[in-house]
């Protein structure tokens, strides 16, 4: 089987009126004439000179060259022009055409692609300059291709300016069967010129510097144009990177190895372009994790503890760099050992279980080393308050009040501060709820939520005043009171949004819910649609809260403009360490508080007694009284 389809590039430098086109066609592969050879005889090697007295006896003619049983031939977008004679042992084609090259072939790149089926040998001016599924050695008449499978996939020729003259150059390539007997013979051939181009880097800003954490991630990118298409090295610190050889370098886990100076270097056959130098500087992790809060959990052979960044997998998992032991001292619960998930929560497993009636703390014990990936290590002996005990700071319904805003106007990032004035704002119970039975409809207020049977409080509107525009957003700010341990303490929130949220305390963001991890304004919309929305359970860290008053506010986004509904409503409980009591002295007054609120506060001149109930003041875990006497003694008792 025989079957060859070629198309040639030639390019070069162009003088200014030439070098504004991309292309310039040299022979076009269905009108320019060939020279060739179906006799079935062997020419030797004399045929693919420049000077070949017996071609004048050549046939010749026109692309496509052959026969093809199927029609049309599908590999090319014309038919066969010229047909060519089979069998009766013909092994080999001949063909040979000239094109010109008035310009210096230094400079010239000569590419093409060629359909054949089954082998070929290409050369120019007389030298071979590539060969496809043939052997290696010298060609004779009688050499066999191997077949072509699939038949009809491209090969990509490449002609080196050496082999090239300027002026009138001359193309002869030899076809070869796979056997005598194959049924089909094709060949076309078309050139086309290109302009020749050393490298040029196109954003001269790239690659950028970079800021980096310990253990975070970049990719550095520059990228170039030139014909032929330019090869790229990456250096660092001006020795070369080893198997960075594309247009971006990635830097994975950054650490101090990685630090200094990068630039890339673009080459090709007619020059090079060396990238702008980026420093990358990475900052490096010197500060030991940060134990977020630790909690009891309900089984009572369980406590979680969060931390502020990855830790080392080893040590935390250890048991024997834990012990669960009571606040007050005494034996604590031997850990077996530990689980870590997320890279920052730990999940200690001990022996016995938490006795409900005692306050526990998590030590780290002597000879541990407990740390982050950068081996920066929890000091020993640091003790962690367990947090065992909910309480309820922001209602789901009853008299929690929230102020809300639907105007439609962007309020920009001042609403979520603690100074904030919200008091021209409309003001409801949760749940919130606005819905639309079909598009077009008015709103409804319905009486329950779907699914979770809440019932909803407090009508909102889709839409403005004239019903002209759908509203993106919706705004709500609500107040509660904290008084306690807020390092140690988690925040367990349950929310109901339709569709999307941020989450800000006291003016920072404590978490979002269906938005991007960019920019948010009030045009921006969720990135998932809720249906019929069921509550989200998320355990955040309390340390944003504050002593006293408290601000939680929270945007609500739709996912589009047409969208039939938009709900919202949170409770959220602040999961503390057991009862604490603590003092302060503030000129001739002594202020006692104690978390949670509840239970009795009690005093007594000596530790034994007699002891006398207290009443606490507003909040009801405080009081304050005049400082009398040489001593006294207070304990509040829970039931």
């Amino acid at each position: 089987m025989l079957l060859l389809g070629y198309w040639v590039m030639a390019a070069w430098i162009f003088p200014p009126e030439v070098r504004a086109q991309t292309t310039i066609p040299l022979l076009d592969i269905s009108t320019n004439s060939w020279r060739f050879n179906d006799s079935g005889m062997d020419l030797g090697t004399s045929w693919r000179a420049n000077v070949y007295p017996a071609e004048s006896g050549w046939k010749s003619g026109v692309g496509l060259f052959g026969v093809e049983p199927t029609v049309p031939y599908p590999y090319s977008p014309i038919p066969i022009r010229t047909p060519l004679v089979l069998g009766a042992g013909r092994m080999t084609y001949y063909f040979r055409t000239q094109f010109p090259l008035p310009y210096n072939p230094a400079a010239v790149i000569v590419q093409g692609t060629a359909y054949i089926d089954d082998g070929a040998v290409f050369y120019v001016n007389g030298t071979e300059i590539a060969r496809v599924r043939m052997p290696a050695g010298p060609v004779s008449f009688t050499n066999r291709a191997q077949l072509a499978n699939p038949e009809g996939i491209a090969f990509t020729l490449n002609v080196p300016s050496s082999s090239l003259v300027t002026g009138n150059n001359i193309l002869a390539v030899e076809i070869h069967q796979h056997a005598p007997s194959d049924s089909d013979a094709v060949f076309g051939l078309g050139l086309q010129a290109s302009v020749a181009e050393g490298p040029v880097i196109q954003d001269l800003a790239e690659p950028s510097d970079r800021q980096l954490r310990q253990f975070d991630s970049t990719v550095l990118t520059v990228s170039g144009t030139g014909t032929p298409t330019p090869a790229y090295r990456w250096y660092h610190d001006s020795v070369l990177v080893p198997g960075a050889q594309g247009t971006s370098l990635s830097l994975d886990n950054v650490g101090a190895a990685d630090q200094g100076f990068y630039f890339v270097v673009l080459s090709n056959t007619i020059g090079s372009a060396t990238s702008r130098v980026a420093h990358v500087e990475v900052l490096l992790d010197t500060n030991p994790p940060t134990a977020l809060y630790a909690l009891a959990l309900p089984d009572p052979q369980e406590v979680a503890l969060a931390f502020s960044e990855t830790m080392e997998m080893s040590a935390a998992v250890d048991g024997f760099n834990w012990e669960v032991e009571p606040a007050s001292g005494g034996a604590g619960l031997f850990v077996t050992f530990g689980e870590l998930t997320d890279g920052t929560n730990v999940v200690l497993h001990t022996i016995g279980s938490r006795d409900p009636a005692v306050r526990y703390v998590v030590r780290i014990l002597e000879g541990a080393a407990v740390g982050d990936l950068a081996g920066n290590l929890i000091p020993v002996g640091t003790r962690i308050p367990v947090a065992s005990f909910s309480n309820a700071v922001v209602q789901l319904g009853g008299s929690q009040r929230w102020r809300y805003e639907q105007s439609g106007v962007d309020l920009g990032t001042s609403w979520r501060s603690n100074s904030f004035n919200d008091a021209g704002w409309s003001n409801g119970l949760g749940t919130f709820d606005a819905f639309r039975s079909f598009p077009g409809s008015v709103p409804v207020c319905r009486p329950s939520l779907p699914v979770i049977d809440e019932p909803v409080r407090t009508c909102l509107a889709l839409s403005n005043a004239n019903n002209t525009a759908q509203l993106s957003t919706a705004y709500f700010r609500t107040h509660f009171q904290f008084y306690g341990d807020a390092a140690h303490s988690l925040l367990a929130l349950e929310a109901l949004v339709d569709d999307g949220a941020i989450f800000y305390l006291n003016g920072s963001e404590l978490t979002r819910l269906g938005m991007p991890f960019s920019p948010v304004f009030n045009a921006t919309l969720a990135n998932r649609t809720i249906g019929n929305p069921a509550f989200e359970s998320l355990s955040l860290s309390g340390a944003g809260l504050i002593q006293g008053d408290n601000v939680l506010a929270v945007e609500v986004h739709q996912d589009g403009l047409s969208s039939p509904d938009l709900t919202f409503g949170a409770r959220i409980s602040v999961v503390m360490p057991d009862v604490g009591l603590g003092a302060t002295v503030s000129g001739a007054n002594i202020q006692l508080f104690w978390m949670p609120p509840m239970g009795t506060l009690q005093s007594a001149d000596e530790v034994g007694g007699p002891w006398s109930n207290l009443s606490p003041s507003d909040p009801p875990n405080r009081h304050s009284e005049a400082i009398t006497g040489l001593r006294k003694f207070y304990r509040v008792i829970t039931p």
